[in-house]
C-alpha cells in the first residue's frame, strides 16, 4: 500500500475555481476540491481495499479545515459503520492506521513532506478530539 498526492493541474478538467486552500501549518498549505471530497487530493494504491482506504483518507483531508462539530460528527458516523463496539478501541485504531499511513508515502521529496505533515496534522486533531467523541458517545 502506497500514499500519493493528486496534483490539483489536469484533476478531471477541474478550474482554480474549483478548489480551496486549506493552511496545514505556517508553511503549508494545500488545495482541497470544493466537491470531490472522497477521491481528491490523496490516494491510496497497492491494497485490496483502496478504494474504500482513499475515500477515508480524503474525507479526514477534507474536515481539516471544518470546525469541531463536523469532526466529530465525522468520526461517531464512521464509528456507528464500523464493525467495533467499543469507542475507545475504535479511536485507536483509527490513529494507528494513520500511523501506517504515514509511514508508506510515496512520491518526490516535497510530496512526501507535505503528505507528511498533512497525515500529522489529522493525527495530531484526532489526539485532540479524542475526549470529546468519548464524551459524545456515552
Amino acid at each position: 500500500m502506497h500514499v500519493t498526492w493528486r496534483r490539483p493541474d489536469g484533476f478531471h478538467n477541474s478550474a482554480p475555481a474549483d478548489y480551496a486552500v486549506v493552511c496545514i501549518d505556517e508553511n503549508t498549505r494545500i488545495w482541497v476540491h470544493s466537491s470531490e471530497r472522497d477521491y481528491y487530493p490523496f490516494r491510496i494504491s497497492g491494497g485490496w481495499q483502496e478504494e474504500e482506504a482513499t475515500r477515508r483518507l480524503n474525507q479526514f483531508v477534507n474536515l481539516l479545515a471544518a470546525p469541531d462539530k463536523d469532526w466529530l460528527h465525522h468520526i461517531s458516523k464512521a464509528f456507528d459503520d464500523s464493525m467495533n463496539d467499543k469507542a475507545d478501541k475504535f479511536y485507536d485504531d483509527l490513529i494507528a492506521w494513520f500511523d501506517e499511513l504515514a509511514a508508506k508515502i510515496k512520491g518526490d521529496k516535497w510530496e512526501v513532506e507535505i503528505v507528511g505533515k498533512v497525515i500529522a496534522a489529522i493525527k495530531a486533531r484526532l489526539v485532540k478530539s479524542k475526549p470529546n467523541f468519548i464524551d459524545n458517545i456515552k
